[in-house]
């Protein structure tokens, strides 16, 4: 059975290391281009082809205040503003803002229930709006859009 740190590990390895603690990573594959990457253990490294991202899984309108997917939500939102920063400190570092599109063919009752003025005023969701039924493709009931966040994994582990 394989674990790996990902981005998610990776970046609590440098939090750890910046509150002051030695960090020891361990990897057996690391990181390069798709023209080096050897075809045999490529199976075992997904950064060339994944990126990390942030998209909202939202908590139903009814969800406790301490419940998996509040809590869920919540550090979604502390990493926004951990990402917000660490794009405005460091350009280098391969976070991008863009915009995310979220369509559902049968949405549950967190995408039926929401409003424009819940998903920013009460969910956090930075340009949010929802697409009219001519913008949304066949099939799809509900759509919308927000600001979100995507690292580039080649230049963030570097």
């Amino acid at each position: 059975h394989k674990h790996s740190a990902g981005v998610t590990g990776l970046s609590c390895a440098l939090r750890i290391q910046d509150a002051g603690h030695n960090v020891t990573i361990v990897a057996k594959d690391f990181p390069s281009g798709f023209e080096t990457i050897d075809s045999v253990t490529q199976i075992n490294y997904t950064s060339p082809w994944g990126g990390a991202h942030n998209r909202f899984i939202l908590p139903p309108p009814d969800a406790a205040p301490d419940s998996q997917e509040a809590r869920e939500h919540s550090m979604s939102l502390l990493t926004w503003d951990e990402m917000r920063a660490l794009h405005d400190q460091h350009p280098e570092a391969g976070i991008t803002f863009l915009k995310a599109y979220d369509y559902f063919e049968a949405p549950e009752l967190a995408q039926t229930s929401l409003t424009e003025e819940r998903a920013r005023d009460q969910l956090g969701m930075k340009g949010f709006r929802f697409h009219a039924k001519e913008e949304l493709p066949e099939g799809v009931q509900i759509g919308y859009e927000y600001d979100t966040w995507c690292i580039n994994p080649m230049v963030w582990y570097v």
